[in-house]
């Protein structure tokens, strides 16, 4: 598996979670960055559509170790 770009996570959470806010004040302060960054970087990347599917994503579970099922 390959190396993660660094701050991968933090730019997805950006990116999915301004069209849900429809704030860049609120997310630069749920984020500890500027209003400023926040709109330059990451304004109209994805729907508000997208953005929920993708924070209803639940990774599947594993079998745990001897589980017969």
């Amino acid at each position: 598996m390959g190396q993660w770009r660094t701050n991968l996570l933090r730019h997805s959470f950006a990116t999915y979670r301004l069209p849900i806010l429809k704030s860049a004040d609120a997310l630069a302060l749920e984020m500890g960055n500027s209003p400023y960054v926040i709109f330059r970087h990451y304004r109209r990347l994805v729907t508000e559509a997208e953005a929920r599917k993708y924070f209803e994503l639940i990774p599947l579970r594993e079998k745990a170790v001897g589980s017969t099922s």
